[in-house]
């Protein structure tokens, strides 16, 4: 954030343009090393945090939904840092905001399988915050 509000602020956009996109290389980059480690990493660390075996089982296909997803996360944080540093603070709250509606909509579509929606239990809560992350993502 800080470096693209010094190029904005010294009216060089390419130079923002360019700090915003090696953000984006990064943490790209970095959401698939989160990805791969913690895909593999969740039930053990649950096990080593002391959680019981029905927990460990829950937790572990909650969190290796949200380990995969965690490049939605990455990149709406990123872009949202970018157009703060640019000046616009307004459209990446509004993103998050739309974002967590959507997030506290579809918990229970999921979970309980309400309408359309097959009933997916505890692990499809994660699917609903990859899923909204997502929508925030490309706002």
């Amino acid at each position: 954030m800080a470096i693209v509000a010094r190029f904005v602020g010294a009216k060089n956009f390419e130079g923002a343009d360019h700090a915003a996109a090696q953000s984006l290389f990064m943490g790209i980059i970095c959401s698939l090393g989160v990805a791969f480690i913690g895909y593999f990493l969740a039930e053990p660390l649950l096990k080593i945090l002391g959680a019981e075996p029905e927990v460990v089982i829950l937790g572990g296909s909650y969190l290796k939904i949200i380990f995969i997803g965690s490049f939605t996360i990455f990149i709406f944080i990123l872009l949202a840092f970018s157009l703060r540093g640019a000046g616009d603070a307004l459209t990446p709250t509004k993103a998050l905001a739309l974002a967590t509606f959507l997030n506290i909509a579809l918990d229970p579509l999921f979970i309980f399988g309400i309408w359309i929606f097959p009933r997916m239990g505890v692990a499809s809560s994660s699917l609903a915050t990859v899923i909204s992350r997502g929508v925030g993502m490309i706002i």
